[in-house]
């Protein structure tokens, strides 16, 4: 790995881009409500980095800097790209950032810049046909993301400066204290707070809200066990996301997700890999949708129950991963990003 001293580094600033080819510089952008969004042409030699604010300007006269908001920076950025010779077939992109940092109050609920921000530039990058290689988005904490524009390598690194603790001075968890959290667990919070807006706003679609659920392990999982619980009474257990959608109804299933979202209001903002959609929802989400295909193609089983079952398949990493945040923040990270086996994380800590 090569050796970058901060003579290399440029800082790329809010509302701010920088795009340039092949050369010995590493483009950095510090993010907490903004995001930032790496794209680069490895064919070409060409990338750069944007810096964001805010997720569309507000009032109906133009803005005065149009690179601070996704709706109109994301253009001028790939356009910029496009002039310097990137080829929209070859390009990729890195998102970062769009976190909830605390202290949280209810405008910053209300608002979620960060999850609006992130959500315009995953719709604009879609649209371009560009495809997403790294993402890691939301959250409560703060990040750095980096673009060596000498190897066209991205990086995301959290901006923590908790220190891991001596092995001697942590207690190991046991079974029992880990299941007795089990009910503490929080959802993703930019997830918990789209759909909370959008029940808000009052104009929204059942089906919209059921695919933003269908997204999160925690709320699902919520959404299950309240079906299946002498609450409901149902006679025949319910095990699929869309089974659970069905019998709670409308008024029942938003009143759980607003729950979840004040949540995240009356808690102090906790660390953890899996509060953020990283590796831990990218291969929940993956998983889910692979088990949901393959059981139409095989007609073994039912495709929600599949699409469930991928879904919640390794939910005690979110678990574990929320329990031991103030020990041990971005525990699972390692797996996901270092490819370290699961088995030699666990066993170092």
């Amino acid at each position: 790995m090569k050796t970058i001293t901060k003579s290399r580094i440029r800082y790329v600033g809010s509302g701010n881009y920088v795009t340039g080819g092949k050369k010995r510089e590493m483009l950095e952008a510090h993010l907490a409500t903004c995001v930032g969004v790496a794209i680069w042409d490895k064919e070409a030699k060409v990338g750069g980095v944007i810096h964001l604010l805010l997720p569309k300007p507000t009032g109906l006269s133009k803005p005065l800097n149009p690179i601070a908001y996704a709706t109109t920076g994301m253009p001028l950025f790939i356009q910029a790209l496009y002039k310097a010779g990137a080829s929209r077939n070859s390009m990729e992109a890195c998102i970062a950032g769009g976190a909830l940092v605390g202290p949280v109050n209810s405008l910053d609920l209300d608002l979620d810049i960060g999850g609006r921000t992130a959500e315009i530039v995953q719709t604009i990058l879609g649209e371009e046909g560009i495809p997403v290689a790294k993402s890691e988005t939301g959250g409560c904490i703060c990040c750095r993301l980096s673009f060596d524009l000498d190897t066209f390598e991205s990086s995301i690194l959290p901006m923590i400066d908790q220190p891991f603790p001596a092995e001697e001075n942590f207690k190991k968890p046991s079974p029992d204290e880990i299941a007795d959290t089990i009910h503490l667990v929080r959802p993703i919070p930019q997830v918990a707070l789209k759909i909370a807006r959008m029940t808000n706003e009052g104009d929204y679609d059942m089906g919209e809200i059921a695919r933003e659920i269908k997204q999160d392990q925690i709320i699902s999982a919520r959404i299950i066990t309240l079906s299946n619980s002498a609450f409901i009474g149902l006679r025949k257990k319910v095990d699929s996301i869309d089974r659970a959608l069905v019998v709670l109804g409308e008024k029942l299933l938003l009143q759980m997700v607003l729950s979840a979202s004040l949540d995240l209001y009356f808690s102090d903002a906790i660390q953890g890999y899996s509060l953020c959609k990283g590796g831990l929802f990218n291969h929940a989400m993956g998983t889910a949708m692979v088990a949901e295909k393959l059981a139409e193609y095989t007609n073994r089983a039912s495709p929600g129950v599949a699409y469930t079952a991928g879904l919640l398949h390794d939910i005690g990493k979110i678990v574990l991963d929320q329990y031991i945040s103030a020990a041990f923040p971005f525990f699972y990270r390692r797996t996901q990003i270092d490819r370290v086996e699961i088995c030699e994380a666990e066993n170092e800590k």
